[in-house]
C-alpha cells in the first residue's frame, strides 16, 4: 500500500536519485518508484537506523538542485527534522516519522528553506 501510494504520488514528479537505507523493507519502498523513474536504488548507510545524524543531513543537504528520494527510519527521521528547524528551516507539520509516510524538504542555495509533511498513504489515496 504505501510502496502503490508512494509511486503514484510522485508519478509525475522528475525524480533524479533514489537513495535508501541498507534495511531491505526500505530499499523494497522505494525500488517500484525508482523503477518508474528509471532509475536504481543507492543504499546509502547514512540513512540506515541508528545513523549519525549529521551524515543524513549531508545526504539530505545533497539534493541541491535536483529531486532525491530519500528512505529512512524512525529513529533518525525526527531527529534531522529537529535539527534542520534549529537551523532556520520552516515548517508547519508537526515533528512526525509515522511509518510510510514523507517529508518533502526545500532546499535552496544548500539551505533546507522549507518542509511539509504527506502522513502513511491509505488505500484511498
Amino acid at each position: 500500500m504505501q510502496v502503490d501510494g508512494l509511486t503514484r504520488w510522485l508519478a509525475d514528479q522528475a525524480v533524479d536519485e533514489v537513495r535508501s537505507s541498507p534495511s531491505v523493507r526500505c530499499v523494497e519502498t522505494v525500488e517500484p518508484l525508482a523503477e518508474s523513474h528509471g532509475l536504481t536504488v543507492a543504499v546509502d548507510r547514512s540513512l540506515g537506523e541508528g545513523s549519525d545524524v549529521d551524515e543524513c543531513i549531508a545526504a539530505v543537504l545533497d539534493a541541491s538542485h535536483r529531486t532525491l528520494v530519500l528512505c529512512s527510519h524512525g529513529d533518525v527521521i525526527p531527529k534531522v527534522i529537529r535539527r534542520l528547524v534549529a537551523k532556520g528551516m520552516r515548517t508547519k507539520a508537526p515533528n512526525l516519522s509515522q511509518k510510510g509516510s514523507v517529508w518533502v524538504i526545500e532546499i535552496v542555495d544548500g539551505d533546507p528553506v522549507s518542509a511539509s509533511y504527506q502522513p502513511p498513504f491509505t488505500k484511498a489515496d
